[in-house]
């Protein structure tokens, strides 16, 4: 199931981001963006580097199955992180502002690298919640990228993690550290208001037999239900609120 790579998501901006509070475990403050998708290159001339956007691309054997094994499982996390600051100058100029040589983007975007791994190690729910959530790196890649803004250059790096994972649970709740992590979002930051929404899904098979549980956590055939005389489960219904699209031209 996907529940684990959202609630794994979600620890990982919280640390980087110490829940957009400060202090900052990073030179990148609050500039941490949760799955951003706008380009960086699109973004107006005077944005503020470095930052860090954060990812879930590559989910391997995340919905169960007939026959899985535990250790199969594994999640990339993409960090793309960007240094460079910019100012205005005149209407149409922009002016590289903090770092200004190329030692100095290499040295800070090498350091925003370091203090990420360092934020994903420390003392706190969120940081308890990533280590629950994963068992073990299973290879790391940093790849240096640069690109131009205002006519001045911006060092870039994507750094992807690959870890191993477990299934989500089957008896219908998180573990008890993504649970007090999930507990403490519920007031920082933007998740707050997507928690208990999470936490239902969750426990979507809290209420139904075990036997019933394992059934749609493993998706039995109907076949193998009914020879077992497993219960089965009333069809499942959406507690997610109803979308709202928004004409921008409306909004004033």
């Amino acid at each position: 199931m996907i529940l684990n790579r959202i609630a794994l998501r979600w620890a990982v901006v919280s640390a980087l981001s110490n829940y957009m509070e400060d202090p900052s475990p990073t030179i990148a403050g609050k500039f941490i963006f949760d799955s951003k998708v706008e380009p960086i290159q699109t973004q107006q001339q005077d944005t503020v580097y470095p930052m860090c956007v954060v990812y879930t691309d590559y989910d391997f054997n995340g919905p169960p199955a007939l026959g899985y094994k535990k250790d199969e499982r594994s999640i990339t996390i993409t960090f793309e992180v960007f240094i460079g600051a910019f100012e205005a100058d005149g209407e149409d100029t922009f002016n590289l502002n903090l770092p200004n040589t190329d030692a100095e983007l290499e040295y800070s975007l090498d350091m925003l690298e370091a203090q990420i791994f360092r934020a994903l190690h420390s003392d706190n729910n969120a940081c308890d919640a990533y280590r629950s959530l994963i068992n073990s790196y299973d290879n790391v890649v940093s790849r240096r990228g640069a690109t131009v803004e205002g006519g001045s250059k911006v060092a870039a790096r994507q750094i992807t993690v690959e870890v191993l994972c477990d299934r989500d649970p089957i008896v219908g709740q998180p573990s008890e550290a993504v649970a007090a992590f999930l507990e403490e979002l519920r007031d920082k930051g933007e998740y707050g208001e997507y928690v208990e929404n999470l936490l239902e899904a969750y426990a979507f098979v809290k209420e139904l037999p075990v036997s019933t549980q394992h059934a749609v956590h493993l998706n039995y055939p109907n076949k193998v239900r009914e020879a077992l005389a497993i219960p089965k489960p009333d069809a499942p219904i959406s507690t997610v609120p109803e979308i709202v699209f928004v004409d921008p031209k409306s909004v004033v």
